[in-house]
């Protein structure tokens, strides 16, 4: 089994990933202003593991970190992950950011 660590940097971008792969996903977040990373939609070949956030150091009020979401793949076909940086009770016209990869059988 292998891991990929995507940040922001990798947005739009394509990977070739093999059975039982591991995709570990880096995203800035803050959520003190309420704006949390969301999946909008995850191919059925994936499946979240995990979803963390870890605030950056020094600890300070309003200050951010990073979201971490963990996928693994089930299935070997071609997937979309998108995610969302959103408001939730404001709804899609909070849309701050948006992160998308392919990944490729």
């Amino acid at each position: 089994m292998s891991r990929l660590t995507l940040t922001t940097a990798d947005n739009g971008r394509s990977f070739r990933m093999g059975a039982a792969d591991e995709i570990v996903l880096r995203l800035p977040e803050n959520p003190t202003t309420g704006y949390r990373w969301q999946i909008d939609r995850m191919g059925e070949a994936l499946e979240l593991t995990s979803d963390t956030y870890e605030p950056s150091p020094p600890l300070q009020p309003g200050s951010g970190g990073t979201r971490e979401f963990r996928f693994r793949r089930v299935a070997p076909e071609s997937a979309r992950l998108e995610l969302k940086n959103w408001q939730e009770w404001e709804g899609d016209r909070s849309i701050s950011e948006r992160f998308a990869v392919t990944v490729l059988d």
